[in-house]
């Protein structure tokens, strides 16, 4: 996954988020933030969600044009 125009500081926290692995510790990361460094993580953290949830969507419709070309009605 690729996100462009994002600052150094942005990019570093980016990686941080993407290395959590439970909800614990993404929480956990969260309390060691300055406000103004929580409203970034979130912001971040929503930009994540939309990527994934814009992939599925690309792989939906990939997934059901596959399947219309072998004939089978989505």
């Amino acid at each position: 996954m690729r996100i462009d125009g994002l600052t150094e500081q942005q990019c570093l926290m980016l990686d941080k988020l993407w290395n959590l692995d439970t909800t614990a510790e993404l929480f956990a990361y969260f309390e060691t933030l300055n406000d103004d460094e929580f409203q970034i993580a979130l912001v971040l953290q929503e930009m994540l969600m939309q990527e994934f949830a814009e992939q599925d969507d690309n792989n939906l419709s990939q997934a059901k044009s596959m399947l219309e070309n072998i004939g089978v009605r989505c």
